[in-house]
């Protein structure tokens, strides 16, 4: 399992907020802007290794997905 984020405010922003939350995230892109839009929300994917997107969380996360997103980067670090 691969973890990425894309922060709209640019990667260095990103990689510091991520830290400052102890969140061990492997891709952080920044400054990611699609065509059609002015603003982009901070996102957050698990990938497999063949690159297929297995969960997204979208903006701010609740306890729920907090929850959820620690135990899968938990399960990646047991299973080495």
């Amino acid at each position: 399992m691969q973890f990425a984020a894309i922060f709209p405010h640019g990667e260095a922003v990103g990689r510091q907020y991520l830290r400052s939350i102890n969140l061990p995230i492997d891709l952080v892109l920044g400054d990611v802007r699609p065509p059609w839009s002015h603003a982009v929300t901070p996102t957050l994917a698990v990938c497999d290794s063949n690159g297929t997107i297995l969960r997204v969380w979208v903006g701010l996360l609740g306890e729920n997905e907090q929850r959820d997103l620690r135990a899968l980067l938990e399960a990646r670090e047991a299973a080495g």
